[in-house]
C-alpha cells in the first residue's frame, strides 16, 4: 500500500477562491486608481478658454434670457423716439421763432408806411405855415395849423418817431440826403448841412425817413 497522499480537494478549494479574491481586490484597487487620476492641461490658453465658457454658460431660463432682450430692444426704441422728439420740438420751435421775426417785420413795415404817411402830412403843415408867415395871413389861421401840427408830431411821438435835428450838423450820408451842394469858402462850413429842406425822422435806432438837405463844399 503506497504512503502518497490524496491531496486536500477542501484545501484547494479554499485556496483557489483565496487567490480569487486576492485577484478581484487588486484589479478593484487598481480601478480605483486609475479612476482617481485626474489629467490637468496646465496650458494656459486651454484654461482661459475653459474659464470663458464656463463664464457664458448661464444658469437662467431661456425665457428669461428671451424678456431681457425684448426689454433692452425696447429701452432702444424708446431712446430713438426721445430724440426724434426732441429734433421735432427744435425744428418747431425754430420755426416758430422765425415766423415771430417774419410777422414783427411785416407789422413793423406796415406801421412805417403809416408814420411815413402821416409825415407827409406834417410836411404840408410846414409848407402852410412858412406861406402864412410870408404873406399877410389870418393870425387864428396860422396859430390853427400851428396847433395840429404840434398834435400830429405828439401822435407821432407816441409811436417812438422823432425829428432829426440836421442843420448846422456834419453830414451823415446814412441819414441824410444831399439834394444839393453849396460852395463856400470858410472851411467850418465844408461837410456840414447848410439847409435842411426836408425834415428827416427816426424811429427808435432806425431811419423812418432820412432828412434831405444842402450841403457846404470848401472851395
Amino acid at each position: 500500500m503506497s504512503n502518497f497522499s490524496k491531496p486536500d480537494s477542501k484545501l484547494d478549494t479554499k485556496n483557489h477562491k483565496n487567490n480569487s479574491v486576492s485577484s478581484s481586490d487588486h484589479r478593484a484597487g487598481d480601478t480605483e486608481k486609475s479612476e482617481e487620476v485626474r489629467v490637468v492641461d496646465k496650458r494656459w490658453w486651454v484654461r482661459s478658454n475653459e474659464n470663458s465658457k464656463e463664464e457664458v454658460r448661464s444658469n437662467k431660463p431661456t425665457y428669461i434670457e428671451e424678456l431681457e432682450k425684448k426689454i433692452i430692444d425696447k429701452d432702444e426704441e424708446i431712446k430713438n423716439i426721445l430724440v426724434r422728439h426732441q429734433h421735432i420740438t427744435k425744428e418747431f420751435e425754430n420755426v416758430r421763432a422765425r415766423m415771430k421775426r417774419e410777422i414783427k417785420k411785416d407789422s413793423e413795415k406796415e406801421t412805417h408806411g403809416v408814420l411815413i404817411a402821416f409825415l407827409e402830412i406834417v410836411d404840408n403843415l410846414d409848407r402852410a405855415l412858412g406861406s402864412s408867415k410870408n404873406q399877410s395871413a389870418d393870425k387864428n389861421l396860422a396859430q390853427g395849423i400851428e396847433l395840429v401840427r404840434r398834435q400830429c408830431l405828439k401822435t407821432l411821438t407816441t409811436h417812438g418817431v422823432h425829428q432829426m435835428h440836421t442843420t448846422g450838423s456834419v453830414f451823415d450820408p446814412n441819414y441824410h440826403d444831399a439834394v444839393s451842394v453849396t460852395p463856400t469858402s470858410e472851411a467850418e462850413k465844408d461837410n456840414i448841412i447848410i439847409e435842411t429842406l426836408k425834415t428827416g425822422y427816426v424811429i427808435g435806432d432806425k431811419i423812418l425817413r432820412p432828412a434831405s438837405v444842402t450841403v457846404g463844399k470848401l472851395q
